[in-house]
Protein backbone atom coordinates (compact mmCIF):
# COMPACT_ATOMS: atom_id res chain seq x y z
CA UNK A 1 0.00 0.00 0.00
CA UNK A 2 1.20 3.18 -0.80
CA UNK A 3 2.60 5.25 2.08
CA UNK A 4 1.08 8.79 1.16
CA UNK A 5 -2.29 8.61 2.38
CA UNK A 6 -2.71 11.99 3.80
CA UNK A 7 -0.90 14.96 3.94
CA UNK A 8 0.70 14.12 7.22
CA UNK A 9 2.18 18.12 8.07
CA UNK A 10 -1.20 19.93 8.39
CA UNK A 11 -1.18 18.68 12.21
CA UNK A 12 2.50 19.58 12.42
CA UNK A 13 3.11 23.37 11.04
CA UNK A 14 6.40 24.44 11.89
CA UNK A 15 6.65 26.62 15.33
CA UNK A 16 6.08 30.16 15.96
CA UNK A 17 8.32 33.20 15.02
CA UNK A 18 9.80 35.43 17.02
CA UNK A 19 9.24 38.51 15.08
CA UNK A 20 10.57 42.13 15.95
CA UNK A 21 7.00 43.83 16.24
CA UNK A 22 6.75 45.73 19.86
CA UNK A 23 3.05 43.80 20.21
CA UNK A 24 0.30 45.55 22.52
CA UNK A 25 0.01 44.62 25.90
CA UNK A 26 -3.51 44.15 25.45
CA UNK A 27 -3.38 41.53 22.35
CA UNK A 28 0.01 40.05 23.88
CA UNK A 29 -2.45 39.13 26.75
CA UNK A 30 -5.02 37.64 24.77
CA UNK A 31 -2.35 36.14 22.49
CA UNK A 32 -0.71 34.30 25.37
CA UNK A 33 -4.64 33.06 26.56
CA UNK A 34 -5.02 31.99 23.39
CA UNK A 35 -1.97 29.18 23.50
CA UNK A 36 -3.13 28.54 27.01
CA UNK A 37 -6.67 27.64 25.68
CA UNK A 38 -5.15 25.78 22.28
CA UNK A 39 -2.94 23.63 24.43
CA UNK A 40 -5.98 22.52 26.82
CA UNK A 41 -8.00 21.94 23.41
CA UNK A 42 -10.53 24.28 23.96
CA UNK A 43 -10.24 25.39 19.96
CA UNK A 44 -13.07 28.14 20.07
CA UNK A 45 -11.71 29.55 22.99
CA UNK A 46 -8.45 30.38 21.54
CA UNK A 47 -9.84 31.33 18.30
CA UNK A 48 -12.10 34.01 19.79
CA UNK A 49 -8.97 35.04 21.74
CA UNK A 50 -6.77 34.83 18.57
CA UNK A 51 -9.34 37.41 16.95
CA UNK A 52 -9.43 39.33 19.78
CA UNK A 53 -5.63 39.85 19.74
CA UNK A 54 -5.92 40.21 15.68
CA UNK A 55 -8.45 43.17 16.04
CA UNK A 56 -5.98 44.94 18.41
CA UNK A 57 -2.74 44.62 16.18
CA UNK A 58 -3.48 43.62 12.63
CA UNK A 59 0.17 43.73 11.50
CA UNK A 60 1.72 41.56 13.68
CA UNK A 61 2.58 38.51 11.66
CA UNK A 62 2.86 36.26 14.55
CA UNK A 63 -0.78 36.53 15.18
CA UNK A 64 -1.33 35.68 12.38
CA UNK A 65 0.67 32.98 12.08
CA UNK A 66 -0.66 30.78 15.02
CA UNK A 67 -4.04 31.15 13.34
CA UNK A 68 -2.84 28.93 10.74
CA UNK A 69 -1.91 26.44 13.22
CA UNK A 70 -5.05 26.97 15.44
CA UNK A 71 -7.43 26.44 12.00
CA UNK A 72 -4.97 23.57 11.06
CA UNK A 73 -6.03 22.02 14.84
CA UNK A 74 -9.79 22.52 13.86
CA UNK A 75 -8.98 21.35 10.28
CA UNK A 76 -7.83 17.76 11.76
CA UNK A 77 -10.97 17.98 14.64
CA UNK A 78 -13.61 18.28 11.64
CA UNK A 79 -11.68 15.57 9.53
CA UNK A 80 -11.78 12.82 12.11
CA UNK A 81 -15.67 13.81 12.73
CA UNK A 82 -16.19 13.68 9.16
CA UNK A 83 -17.40 17.06 8.77
CA UNK A 84 -16.12 17.71 5.46
CA UNK A 85 -18.02 21.39 4.83
CA UNK A 86 -16.17 22.53 8.34
CA UNK A 87 -12.77 20.86 7.86
CA UNK A 88 -12.39 22.17 4.41
CA UNK A 89 -13.43 25.91 5.22
CA UNK A 90 -11.30 25.33 8.20
CA UNK A 91 -8.22 24.50 5.57
CA UNK A 92 -8.81 27.31 3.43
CA UNK A 93 -8.68 29.61 6.70
CA UNK A 94 -5.07 28.05 6.81
CA UNK A 95 -4.37 29.17 3.41
CA UNK A 96 -5.73 32.89 4.80
CA UNK A 97 -3.66 32.98 7.51
CA UNK A 98 -0.48 32.63 6.27
CA UNK A 99 -1.05 34.45 3.22
CA UNK A 100 -1.46 37.20 5.48
CA UNK A 101 1.49 36.41 7.31
CA UNK A 102 3.60 36.10 4.27
CA UNK A 103 1.99 39.89 3.55
CA UNK A 104 3.29 40.95 6.71
CA UNK A 105 6.91 39.11 6.76
CA UNK A 106 7.75 37.91 3.01
CA UNK A 107 10.94 36.39 4.38
CA UNK A 108 9.23 34.26 6.95
CA UNK A 109 10.54 30.56 5.81
CA UNK A 110 7.87 28.59 7.82
CA UNK A 111 4.76 30.53 6.69
CA UNK A 112 6.41 29.70 3.34
CA UNK A 113 6.98 26.35 3.47
CA UNK A 114 3.82 25.42 5.46
CA UNK A 115 1.81 27.40 2.94
CA UNK A 116 3.15 24.78 0.34
CA UNK A 117 2.25 22.10 2.83
CA UNK A 118 -1.60 23.25 2.46
CA UNK A 119 -1.59 23.95 -1.49
CA UNK A 120 -1.05 20.52 -1.68
CA UNK A 121 -3.25 19.00 0.79
CA UNK A 122 -5.67 21.20 -1.03
CA UNK A 123 -4.77 19.28 -4.42
CA UNK A 124 -3.32 22.80 -6.02
CA UNK A 125 0.06 20.57 -6.87
CA UNK A 126 1.32 23.24 -9.64
CA UNK A 127 1.15 26.06 -6.96
CA UNK A 128 2.64 24.06 -3.94
CA UNK A 129 5.44 22.73 -5.71
CA UNK A 130 6.44 26.23 -6.94
CA UNK A 131 6.60 27.66 -3.63
CA UNK A 132 8.39 24.55 -2.54
CA UNK A 133 11.07 25.86 -4.67
CA UNK A 134 11.56 28.78 -3.07
CA UNK A 135 12.27 27.42 -0.10
CA UNK A 136 14.66 25.34 -1.74
CA UNK A 137 15.78 28.69 -2.88
CA UNK A 138 15.52 30.36 0.30
CA UNK A 139 17.66 27.39 2.07
CA UNK A 140 20.41 27.44 -0.42
CA UNK A 141 21.12 31.30 0.45
CA UNK A 142 21.10 30.45 3.95
CA UNK A 143 22.93 26.72 3.70
CA UNK A 144 20.12 24.74 5.33
CA UNK A 145 20.38 21.73 4.10
CA UNK A 146 18.14 19.66 5.96
CA UNK A 147 15.39 22.66 5.12
CA UNK A 148 16.07 22.19 1.62
CA UNK A 149 15.74 18.06 2.46
CA UNK A 150 12.56 18.41 3.33
CA UNK A 151 10.97 20.56 0.62
CA UNK A 152 12.38 17.98 -1.83
CA UNK A 153 10.86 15.17 -0.46
CA UNK A 154 7.76 17.48 -0.27
CA UNK A 155 8.24 17.78 -3.62
CA UNK A 156 8.80 14.45 -4.84
CA UNK A 157 5.71 13.12 -3.10
CA UNK A 158 3.58 15.61 -5.06
CA UNK A 159 4.88 13.95 -8.18
CA UNK A 160 4.48 10.88 -6.56
CA UNK A 161 0.45 11.64 -6.28
CA UNK A 162 0.27 12.80 -9.54
CA UNK A 163 2.03 9.70 -10.86
CA UNK A 164 4.95 11.54 -12.73
CA UNK A 165 7.26 8.77 -11.15
CA UNK A 166 10.50 9.34 -12.99
CA UNK A 167 10.20 12.99 -11.65
CA UNK A 168 9.58 11.37 -8.01
CA UNK A 169 12.06 9.38 -8.36
CA UNK A 170 14.56 12.19 -9.57
CA UNK A 171 13.94 14.25 -6.68
CA UNK A 172 13.80 11.65 -3.86
CA UNK A 173 17.75 10.69 -5.29
CA UNK A 174 18.53 14.78 -5.27
CA UNK A 175 17.23 14.72 -1.74
CA UNK A 176 19.53 11.50 -1.55
CA UNK A 177 22.30 13.21 -2.06
CA UNK A 178 22.34 15.40 1.43
CA UNK A 179 21.48 12.48 3.60
CA UNK A 180 22.59 9.55 1.82
CA UNK A 181 21.73 7.49 4.53
CA UNK A 182 18.37 8.47 5.71
CA UNK A 183 15.99 5.73 6.38
CA UNK A 184 12.86 7.84 5.47
CA UNK A 185 14.11 8.43 1.54
CA UNK A 186 15.02 5.06 1.35
CA UNK A 187 11.60 3.92 2.40
CA UNK A 188 10.02 6.45 -0.32
CA UNK A 189 11.92 5.26 -2.90
CA UNK A 190 10.86 1.67 -1.78
CA UNK A 191 7.57 3.03 -1.73
CA UNK A 192 7.81 4.86 -5.34
CA UNK A 193 8.54 1.40 -6.65
CA UNK A 194 5.58 -0.29 -5.48
CA UNK A 195 3.46 2.42 -6.15
CA UNK A 196 4.41 2.76 -9.48
CA UNK A 197 4.36 -0.97 -10.75
CA UNK A 198 0.66 -0.92 -9.16
CA UNK A 199 -0.16 2.45 -11.54
CA UNK A 200 1.07 -0.23 -14.16
CA UNK A 201 -1.11 -2.99 -13.41
CA UNK A 202 -4.16 -1.00 -13.43
CA UNK A 203 -3.28 0.86 -16.67
CA UNK A 204 -2.94 -2.71 -18.38
CA UNK A 205 -6.14 -3.81 -16.72
CA UNK A 206 -8.28 -0.91 -18.05
CA UNK A 207 -6.24 -1.42 -21.49
CA UNK A 208 -7.62 -4.76 -21.54
CA UNK A 209 -11.10 -4.19 -20.18
CA UNK A 210 -11.17 -1.63 -22.90
CA UNK A 211 -10.21 -3.53 -26.17
CA UNK A 212 -12.41 -6.70 -24.90
CA UNK A 213 -15.35 -4.02 -24.96
CA UNK A 214 -14.47 -2.98 -28.27
CA UNK A 215 -14.34 -6.47 -29.97
CA UNK A 216 -17.68 -7.15 -28.24
CA UNK A 217 -19.00 -3.41 -29.54
CA UNK A 218 -17.24 -4.66 -33.46
CA UNK A 219 -18.71 -7.87 -33.33
CA UNK A 220 -22.65 -6.35 -32.52
CA UNK A 221 -21.78 -4.36 -35.66
CA UNK A 222 -20.64 -6.29 -37.70
CA UNK A 223 -22.74 -8.48 -40.63
CA UNK A 224 -21.95 -11.47 -38.43
CA UNK A 225 -24.02 -10.41 -35.75
CA UNK A 226 -27.16 -11.03 -38.31
CA UNK A 227 -25.98 -13.97 -40.35
CA UNK A 228 -27.09 -17.53 -39.58
CA UNK A 229 -24.18 -17.62 -37.39
CA UNK A 230 -25.59 -14.86 -35.11
CA UNK A 231 -28.77 -16.48 -34.46
CA UNK A 232 -27.87 -19.96 -33.80
CA UNK A 233 -25.49 -18.54 -30.93
CA UNK A 234 -28.85 -16.21 -30.43
CA UNK A 235 -31.17 -18.82 -30.27
CA UNK A 236 -28.88 -20.88 -27.73
CA UNK A 237 -28.91 -18.22 -25.51
CA UNK A 238 -32.46 -17.51 -25.17
CA UNK A 239 -32.67 -16.22 -21.27
CA UNK A 240 -31.49 -12.53 -20.79
CA UNK A 241 -29.61 -13.00 -17.78
CA UNK A 242 -27.70 -15.15 -20.12
CA UNK A 243 -27.15 -13.30 -23.25
CA UNK A 244 -26.20 -10.72 -20.64
CA UNK A 245 -23.60 -12.92 -18.81
CA UNK A 246 -21.60 -14.14 -21.22
CA UNK A 247 -19.34 -11.49 -22.35
CA UNK A 248 -19.05 -10.03 -18.57
CA UNK A 249 -17.67 -14.20 -17.65
CA UNK A 250 -15.65 -13.82 -20.88
CA UNK A 251 -13.89 -10.44 -19.61
CA UNK A 252 -13.60 -11.94 -16.17
CA UNK A 253 -11.96 -14.32 -17.36
CA UNK A 254 -9.68 -13.33 -19.78
CA UNK A 255 -8.78 -10.74 -17.21
CA UNK A 256 -7.90 -13.12 -14.71
CA UNK A 257 -5.67 -14.93 -17.37
CA UNK A 258 -4.05 -11.43 -17.72
CA UNK A 259 -3.42 -11.17 -14.19
CA UNK A 260 -2.30 -14.88 -13.69
CA UNK A 261 0.40 -14.10 -16.66
CA UNK A 262 1.45 -10.49 -15.09
CA UNK A 263 1.93 -12.52 -11.49
CA UNK A 264 4.07 -15.26 -12.61
CA UNK A 265 6.09 -12.14 -14.78
CA UNK A 266 6.82 -10.43 -11.54
CA UNK A 267 6.56 -13.12 -8.97
CA UNK A 268 4.90 -11.19 -6.76
CA UNK A 269 2.45 -13.24 -4.22
CA UNK A 270 -1.57 -11.42 -4.10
Amino acid sequence: MSRILAFALIPVLITSPVFALTPNPDAQAAFDQAAQMRASGNLDAAEQLLKQAVELQPDNPMYHFEMANLYADMHDRFKSGRDKDRADAALQRVTQELEETLMLDPGYVPARFNLAVTFKRLGEFERSREIFRDVIAQAEKTGDSQLKLQALMQIAEIYQIQGFFDEARDTYKEAREIDYYNTGIRDALEDLEINERNAKQRSDQQGTMRALENLRQGYQNSPLANSGFGQMAQAQNQSTAGQQALPYLGMMLAQQFLNRGSRSAQNEDY
